[in-house]
């Protein structure tokens, strides 16, 4: 059985691919979008050893003015140091919540970001839930925080991520 890595799948299938491992701080520019790496793991590792979803990379995309912050799959350990490291700078137009809105966003980091639309990888039904404050049997810690995104910015500052294809014009 032959196992194989992202890295080589990468390699064996797009053999004139160029790999770049990523690092906070570090600024990646194609056509006419800039990527801006906010948070790796190697951060953390001074702090506090990193969970799996506190593993996750933090970057920003800025194309034609408009920025959009992606947290992925980040915990409290990340939003919280993200949060201290970068405060306002942190501010972007759209940011996708953090682990599909079930944990690691809090309100410190939206007040931060500040956006104007946040997009919610997650089901039409999960969302509800996930909005109301109330824990329910699927939920991790950003029950508060959810609602505090939904009671600022409301249903049409919140894209969810369910059913049809929707498309943000930058």
């Amino acid at each position: 059985f032959l196992r194989l890595t992202l890295p080589s799948m990468i390699t064996r299938d797009y053999p004139t691919s160029k790999i770049i491992k990523p690092h906070a701080g570090q600024e990646i520019h194609f056509c006419n979008l800039t990527l801006n790496v906010i948070y790796t793991q190697e951060l953390c590792i001074p702090y506090f050893e990193p969970a799996t979803n506190d593993a996750s990379t933090v970057f920003r995309i800025t194309v034609n003015g408009s920025s959009v912050l992606i947290m992925a799959d980040c915990d409290c350990g990340a939003s919280d140091l993200i949060t201290d490291i970068y405060q306002s700078t942190l501010k972007s137009d759209f940011m996708q919540v953090n682990h599909h809105g079930y944990s690691g966003v809090t309100e410190e980091l939206f007040d931060c970001v500040s956006p104007k639309i946040t997009i919610w990888p997650t089901s039409e039904e999960t969302f509800k839930k996930r909005i109301t404050g109330a824990p329910y049997q699927y939920i991790g810690n950003a029950v508060s925080a959810n609602k505090y995104i939904f009671d600022k910015l409301g249903n049409d500052g919140c894209i969810v991520a369910d059913k049809e294809i929707k498309t943000i014009q930058f």
